[in-house]
């Protein structure tokens, strides 16, 4: 069974952050020499969580290309946003056609438009439909070809999240296709 991490209770989430330290102790002291000059620094579980649940990570093109070359990293990765993120919007059926302009998902909703001043630009707006649910940090798209990236969000005005964004970025392209997978955290 898959919870949503806006559904833990404080105590469940400490628990949680006290099983993912100690995984993350399991990495560093996994037997792996640290990177030097000639090495490449091995993306751990450690790397995984900080990526997802600090929204001032570093090295988050690092974590962002490994998890794109490695199937059990992106498969870690996707278990560990399910388990920890307040939505997730699976990509939608193949029957579906076109550009998707609007997703909605558990309390949520994300919905693009094309800015009437500047037609290069549209408006990625996410509403807070639960007005209990507290306001994600973050957004993440994990694309049909294996591409993962982490967007920082605003802070919410009266449970309305709203980004402009150019019509070509990466972020757009992603939203708009139906293999993405849209996660909020």
């Amino acid at each position: 069974m898959t919870r949503a991490w806006g559904t833990f209770t404080a105590k469940q989430r400490a628990l949680a952050e006290k099983v993912f330290d100690a995984l993350s102790m399991l990495d560093a002291i996994g037997g792996e020499e640290p990177p030097g000059e000639g090495r490449e620094h091995r993306i751990g579980f450690a790397d995984l969580y900080d990526y997802a649940v600090n929204p001032e990570c570093s090295g988050g093109d690092e974590v962002e290309r490994a998890i794109g070359h490695d199937e059990k990293l992106r498969e870690d990765f996707h278990l560990l946003l399910e388990k920890t993120s307040l939505c997730r919007f699976p990509h939608l059926a193949a029957a579906s056609s076109g550009t998707v302009m609007t997703r909605e998902w558990e309390g949520f909703r994300i919905h693009l438009r094309g800015s009437h001043a500047e037609p290069s630009q549209v408006y990625i707006q996410i509403d807070l439909l639960d007005p209990s649910s507290p306001p994600p940090k973050a957004l993440f798209v994990i694309g049909g070809e294996r591409q993962c990236r982490k967007h920082p969000l605003p802070e919410a005005q009266e449970k309305t999240i709203q980004i402009l964004a150019d019509a070509e970025s990466d972020l757009v392209k992603a939203l708009q296709d139906n293999k993405t997978e849209v996660f909020l955290r």
